[in-house]
């Protein structure tokens, strides 16, 4: 075993970037052969394209009044007005060359995936040796969390890149005081990648403290300076903060924001609940990067000593990276509604390893005694082995699976079912109508109608909308199979179309007549909600 690992260590030190690179193909390779071709369901994907279709069609006020509709004749609250604009103008470029193709936007958004990879490998140069470094980058390049996830359209992965990208320069630029060209281009390129990161995800804000508390850390006398002669010969300090300014003003010049919506829904809630109910769902969630089965949950515990002993003991030297974890956990342990599965923590994943990384070799130098020292070696090597494995095997199987489904998506908009009931809202409604579904975004994307989700058949009646459209397999909430149980019942409602999956039924006005196109259904223009 010992001569196994002292081999590795000399591979791994004479051909580090031959090994990244090799690692990195492989990533590739596996997941290239094994994209789909379609969707699920999702919604948010949803409006991330057509917010960057809006961009490319310039058609931002049309998208904003369908929204306006959508918020209003609601029966719950369906995500925000409108996202971060960073992911749809970083997606426009790709819906103008080649259209509203899924597939190239996944493919796009995986390139995001594979540079984090990259930042990955260069971050902790200095932090890791060469084979805790490979053992960090493949713990995200085989990851099975990771190869999943690049079927879906969403600003996670990009997000990762970005604030991966924006640690590495403050890392670059104000610790270790390497520029690029010159300081002033440096600094403007570190006040455009943390903005954009914020652009992308708002949950970026914690990069701006980051920044300001590292520069002061590294410049403290700076704030002896305030006078004209700091201005004269420290000028060049305020670039990032000046560079920020200038985004926040022209974003706010080009695209609405909803912003404050998101401070409002904090202050709304309450946060002792918030808080209680968060820690529990948080506290668990990162065994999921591990693996779902009992085993790996078991697993992550064991890391977990590992993980809290390498921040401890590495605190003050990884400040950087520890004051990012805190305020990230901060945000998600305070906020509501951030209890979505493990891709909020992507942004973190890359520390958990770090740190169980260092606390293991901590560990392990503190261990002096031959027997107890060999032991320990050899179960963290065991543990990380475990993991690798089980990745590849997972992966693995994906692609056969995969292969076998013939690289369709047998569930969302591009299923077959699902492509009927589309195809006949398109050819049998009018563009002005209102369909409520229960994924009022995609529905709204793939037919051109507005939508909304409301599952209150008083108030579908009360705002005339029109048509109802539901998947008799939404199973998601026991409100929403009574729902689909009532409208199927329900004298108002006749029903104009079914498959084996979805039926779509239209409102009967009291007269007994089906609501026509020139009828008083609601539509964009109608009565508003009180």
């Amino acid at each position: 075993m010992f001569k196994l690992i002292k081999k590795y260590e000399k591979i791994a030190k004479s051909n580090i970037n031959t090994l990244f690179v090799i690692i990195l193909l492989i990533t590739t390779v596996l997941n290239l052969i094994s994209f789909k071709a379609g969707h699920t369901w999702g919604d948010d994907f949803s409006m991330y394209i057509a917010q960057a279709k809006s961009i490319v069609e310039g058609s931002i006020r049309d998208l904003n009044e369908k929204q306006t509709i959508l918020e209003r004749y609601s029966s719950e609250l369906h995500g925000p007005f409108f996202y971060p604009w960073g992911f749809p103008v970083m997606l426009s470029p790709v819906y103008m060359i080649f259209g509203f193709d899924i597939l190239a936007m996944k493919i796009y958004v995986f390139l995001f995936f594979l540079s984090s990879l990259v930042i990955l490998f260069i971050l902790f140069k200095d932090r890791l040796d060469d084979k805790n470094r490979l053992i960090l980058v493949s713990f995200f390049a085989l990851n099975p969390v990771f190869f999943y996830f690049k079927e879906n359209v969403l600003s996670d992965l990009p997000f990762l890149f970005l604030s991966l990208f924006a640690i590495y320069l403050i890392k670059r630029f104000i610790f270790e005081r390497k520029y690029i060209v010159s300081l002033s281009f440096s600094y403007f390129i570190l006040g455009f990648v943390i903005y954009y990161a914020f652009f992308i995800r708002h949950q970026g804000i914690v990069l701006f403290p980051i920044l300001l508390f590292c520069h002061l850390l590294e410049n403290k006398d700076l704030l002896n300076k305030l006078k004209w002669k700091f201005f004269k010969e420290e000028f060049m300090q305020l670039i990032p903060y000046v560079t920020i300014t200038l985004c926040f003003l022209l974003n706010k010049k080009l695209f609405p924001e909803n912003f404050n919506s998101y401070v409002t829904f904090f202050l709304d809630q309450n946060l002792s609940i918030t808080l209680w109910n968060n820690i529990v769902f948080y506290t668990m969630l990162p065994s999921e990067f591990f693996g779902s089965q009992l085993v790996f949950k078991i697993l992550y515990f064991i890391t977990f000593p590992f993980l809290l002993f390498g921040l401890i003991a590495n605190f003050r030297k990884d400040c950087l990276f520890v004051s990012f974890v805190l305020l990230n956990l901060f945000i998600l342990l305070a906020f509501p509604c951030t209890t979505q599965g493990i891709r909020y923590i992507f942004p973190m994943l890359p520390y958990y390893v770090y740190f169980f990384l260092k606390g293991a070799n901590e560990i392990m130098d503190r261990v002096t005694k031959a027997p107890c020292r060999n032991i320990f070696v050899c179960s963290i090597v065991f543990l990380i082995v475990v993991f690798m494995v089980s990745y590849f095997l997972r992966d693995i199987n994906y692609v056969r699976k995969t292969f076998i489904d013939k690289h369709e998506t047998l569930e969302g908009p591009y299923s077959n079912r699902a492509s009927e009931m589309i195809n006949f809202i398109k050819n049998s409604t009018g563009k002005r109508d209102i369909i409520a579904f229960f994924k009022p975004r995609a529905l709204r994307l793939y037919t051109d109608r507005i939508s909304v989700v409301n599952y209150h058949i008083d108030e579908i009646i009360k705002y005339r909308i029109k048509y109802v459209a539901v998947y008799k397999y939404d199973m998601e909430e026991e409100g929403r199979m009574r729902f689909i149980d009532d409208i199927s019942k329900s004298c108002h409602f006749t029903k104009i179309f079914e498959n084996g999956e979805y039926a779509v039924y239209k409102l009967i006005v009291d007269d007994g007549k089906s609501t026509s196109s020139s009828g008083k259904s609601f539509s964009v223009r109608g009565t508003k909600k009180s």
